[in-house]
């Protein structure tokens, strides 16, 4: 009797105890404690699923519950999180993945399988690659996907931790990647200009993407003035892809066929306002990437398009005397004010004068010392960087 009393003490104090104890643990993106998801909603549930309790996620993805009452739980998760971005890269893992070129973890084949039916497939590759991306759909293309824990305090005294994965039906490489994200290498090249693009005019206007290596994908984001440009088509090597033209952006997708180096996309335009002040047709967005020959995801790579203007019919720059010998005179005519640079070109294409000059007045006239050229035939120009506007002409030095 004496023995069975003591077990009921030792049991009842156990009891208050567990009765004291938490249950603690961390919500993370793909399970990995990388990548805390913050904001989530989790809750506390008995094992034949009666909540209990529910709490949120702090910055770390931390969640705790206190004093419970019981042994054993189940933990569950969800949220309304906006979106975070799947993109061409995730479509590419996919269809690799179809192709038996890489494998899955468990967490991966989860976002995988955006139509929920348990497999991955053709399907899910173009549900991402077609319905979404290259049609511009919100991303991701599914919603969020959490594990389910439970917990036993009698084997886990300690009442934790209890971790949860989750992921974004979609997102395969498992990394939050909001949308708008910033293409740190993208650079525009904006170095020759379609002139006379008067209201009313239709231009074709040339895209090119240039990089080092092969091109397999891509995906443009460019945003215009819709009060001053109107898309009509897109004409390019699409392969797999397409084009979607919203108000004042442009998205341009390509996959697979027709893709290479130095990539021309012809984009016909009509210009409805007026382009005087416009510095380029489009602007990259940070979000346009490509995708090279190994189906990795870069943005290590220029986009080289002309600027627009209307340059005025008459101008250009004149020389007296030319030939000359140790002086000239160039006189600007018919050119607007503004900051110029002035170069002086070899026949060989060597630099050999490469200054900056402020033009205020038409006909303005500006002295040029040719004591240091060697004889020959020289080209001379004057261009600014703000307009657009590039004017050369022929000097021959005696």
């Amino acid at each position: 009797m004496k023995k069975n009393l003591i077990l009921a003490i030792i049991a009842l104090l156990s009891a208050v105890q567990l009765n004291a104890q938490s249950v603690w643990g961390f919500v993370n993106y793909f399970n990995n404690p990388l990548y805390p998801i913050e904001g989530v909603t989790v809750k506390l549930y008995t094992m034949s699923d009666q909540l209990l309790a529910t709490t949120t996620t702090d910055g770390n993805g931390y969640y705790v519950f206190n004093n419970v009452s019981g042994t054993q739980f189940k933990i569950r998760a969800n949220t309304n999180l906006p979106g975070y971005d799947a993109n061409i890269v995730n479509a590419n893992d996919i269809l690799m993945f179809i192709n038996g070129q890489i494998e899955f973890n468990t967490w991966q084949y989860i976002a995988a399988d955006v139509d929920g039916n348990g497999v991955v497939n053709m399907n899910d590759y173009q549900f991402v690659a077609v319905n979404h991306y290259l049609f511009g759909e919100a991303f991701p293309a599914g919603a969020w996907q959490f594990g389910e824990a439970q917990i036993d305090l009698i084997v886990n005294a300690g009442g934790g931790p209890s971790n949860l994965g989750g992921s974004r039906l979609g997102d395969t490489d498992g990394i939050f990647i909001p949308t708008g994200r910033e293409g740190f290498n993208i650079t525009t090249l904006t170095d020759y200009t379609l002139s006379n693009t008067l209201t009313g005019s239709e231009l074709v206007i040339p895209v090119e993407l240039k990089t080092q290596g092969q091109v397999s994908a891509y995906g443009l984001a460019l945003a215009f003035n819709p009060e001053v440009l109107s898309v009509a088509s897109v004409d390019a090597a699409l392969g797999f892809g397409s084009y979607r033209l919203e108000e004042g952006l442009l998205r341009i997708s390509s996959l697979g066929a027709g893709t290479r180096e130095n990539q021309i996309i012809n984009i016909r335009v009509r210009v409805i306002g007026n382009v005087s002040t416009l510095k380029q047709p489009f602007t990259v967005l940070g979000e346009s990437h490509l995708i090279d020959g190994s189906g990795n995801r870069s943005t290590a790579f220029t986009v080289r398009m002309p600027r627009l203007g209307n340059q005025p019919a008459e101008a250009r720059i004149a020389m007296f005397p030319n030939p000359a010998n140790d002086i000239t005179d160039i006189r600007f005519i018919d050119i607007p004010s503004g900051i110029y640079n002035l170069q002086v070109v070899g026949s060989a294409g060597q630099l050999v004068v490469n200054r900056q000059v402020l033009i205020n007045n038409a006909g303005q006239q500006l002295s040029l010392p040719l004591e240091s050229l060697s004889e020959g035939v020289y080209v001379i120009r004057a261009s600014n960087s703000e307009t657009g506007l590039s004017v050369s002409t022929r000097l021959v030095k005696m």
